[in-house]
């Protein structure tokens, strides 16, 4: 499991991706406000809308980037790591 934390307008979400799921912790509001984004319009690192309930971290990390800046994203190195490896493979049943 990868924690990631997002620095929202209204305080911080943490989002924890295990399998190919994330799960959204932190207080109401902020919480609110993730969601928000989420029902809108985010993209995954390959250009697909992000669904929070079927990504890979590389599209966690490009959503949360895209909602918040990448300075308000924090990840460890392992995370960034995996998730820049995710990038340099083709998803399963992409059309290459």
């Amino acid at each position: 499991m990868e924690r990631i934390t997002l620095t929202t307008p209204l305080g911080p979400v943490t989002l924890e991706h295990q399998g190919n799921r994330i799960t959204a912790t932190g207080d109401e509001l902020p919480l609110g406000w993730w969601q928000l984004k989420v029902d809108g319009i985010l993209f995954g690192a390959q250009g697909h809308l992000f669904h929070p309930g079927d990504c890979d971290l590389c599209d966690v990390l490009a959503a949360a980037a895209s909602a918040v800046g990448p300075d308000n994203v924090t990840a460890t190195p392992k995370a960034r790591a995996l998730a820049t490896a995710q990038l340099r493979t083709t998803p399963e049943g992409a059309i290459p």
